[in-house]
């Protein structure tokens, strides 16, 4: 967190000295007039998870389209700059970054005509040039794709629904924030970013209530983000759900088994092989009294054929372990077995005797508990709906008034 904040101040500052300090789009004030609004704005926000969801979809779905043409990779750059600029043909401001025609649109500038066919051809072009695999960015399409559809919804809503009017270029900030939110699958990132954007304060909670709208919206239908579906496409899963890890809320003391079975240091080699061949534990600690000294595994006796059982078990055991205490997490506890290749770690005290031993059975442990958990806050919150609903069925209705 503290490199993160360090180079965003540092990069906010250089921008600042650079180029100024106003907003990047001068948009005007907006007057929001109370809850009155709020309803076109939740629509807003819906409708913007569904357009987030039609531009995710829409990219793979071309990229899979470039992959069944019967050329090589090479040429699927070339159709799609042909492609684009066919679309640049009919809507030139559909070509180039789009900073000028977000503006436009923010501003409303242009007829709602004219920003519905510039959102169609947009996400045209963009399909065509991102899926057939060239360079290309995602913040700029989006952000101008949205804002035109928003200005388009924002309208259709001004006539449909009663109320105040608060201009089709609020709409369209909004619509900014909730679609790029959603896509990304970062609603509080976007919040941000388009209120840093505009410097628009008044718009600050439609665009909240609409992108976590169109957040919910997106992630109920698309298991990944715009950003890392194409990495799920080559074999990264990387999870957007964020939680308190279980494991480094566990200590080694909660789940070890401390009752353990040992070798002494006087036993032989010969009582290690009957025991191994007797009972299934992958490794056994080695005590003398209370003291771990070493450890051996199923492995180094079976490899020993050579040797003899009349000789000592601790000469050939591991005297070099890595330990842990039962203040530990299990996090510690998995990272050494992660990073030793080994199945069991001993637990010992400060004085280094051994208390017990974490085994990988042992740290399941950690993960039975959490389901345990959420399985029964999932039946409690299933159990309290349904009684709520039962509770409103047998609610008797109000006698009627005599007539």
């Amino acid at each position: 967190l503290v490199p993160l904040v360090v180079a965003t101040a540092v990069a906010g500052g250089m921008h600042s000295a650079l180029f100024g300090s106003g907003p990047l789009f001068g948009v005007p004030s907006h007057d929001f007039a109370g809850l009155d609004v709020l309803p076109a704005f939740a629509l807003l926000g819906l409708a913007a998870g569904i357009l987030a969801v039609v531009i995710s979809r829409g990219l793979f779905l071309v990229e899979d389209l470039y992959r069944k043409l019967p050329v090589g990779d090479f040429w699927h750059p070339v159709i799609g700059a042909v492609g684009f600029a066919t679309v640049g043909l009919f809507v030139p401001r559909a070509l180039g970054v789009g900073y000028d025609a977000i503006d436009d649109v923010l501003n409303a500038r242009l007829a709602v005509s004219t920003v519905a066919a510039l959102a169609l051809a947009k996400l045209l072009a963009w399909w065509l040039a991102l899926g057939s695999g060239t360079s290309g960015g995602t913040l700029a399409p989006i952000l101008l794709i949205s804002s035109s559809f928003g200005t388009v919804v924002g309208a259709g809503l001004n006539e449909v629904l009663p109320g105040p009017d608060p201009g089709v270029g609020a709409f369209a900030v909004v619509a900014m924030a909730a679609t790029f939110g959603a896509a990304a699958q970062a609603p509080f990132t976007a919040i941000v970013f388009v209120f840093e954007l505009t410097r628009d304060y008044d718009v600050i909670l439609p665009l909240m209530l609409a992108t976590v709208l169109a957040d919910l919206v997106y992630s109920s239908v698309n298991r990944d983000s715009l950003m890392t579906e194409k990495l799920r496409r080559r074999g990264l899963h990387v999870g957007r759900h964020y939680g308190v890890d279980p494991f480094t809320n566990a200590t080694v003391g909660d789940i070890m088994t401390a009752d353990v079975e040992v070798f002494d240091h006087t036993a032989t080699l010969g009582e290690a092989r009957t025991r191994f061949a007797q009972a299934h534990h992958g490794a056994y600690p080695v005590t003398e009294g209370e003291r771990l000294v070493g450890i051996v595994a199923r492995g180094d006796v079976m490899r020993l054929d050579d040797a003899g059982d009349d000789e000592l078990l601790l000469d050939h055991a591991t005297r070099q372990v890595v330990t842990v205490s039962t203040s530990d997490t299990a996090q510690s506890a998995l990272r050494i077995m992660v990073d030793e290749h080994v199945e069991h770690v001993p637990v010992v005290d400060h004085d280094h005797g051994l208390v017990g031993i974490c085994t990988r059975t042992d740290l399941l442990k950690v993960r039975r508990r959490q389901l345990e958990l959420e399985r029964r806050q999932d039946g409690a919150a299933a159990r309290h709906f349904s009684m709520r609903r039962r509770h409103r069925r047998k609610e008797p209705a109000d006698d009627p008034e005599p007539t």
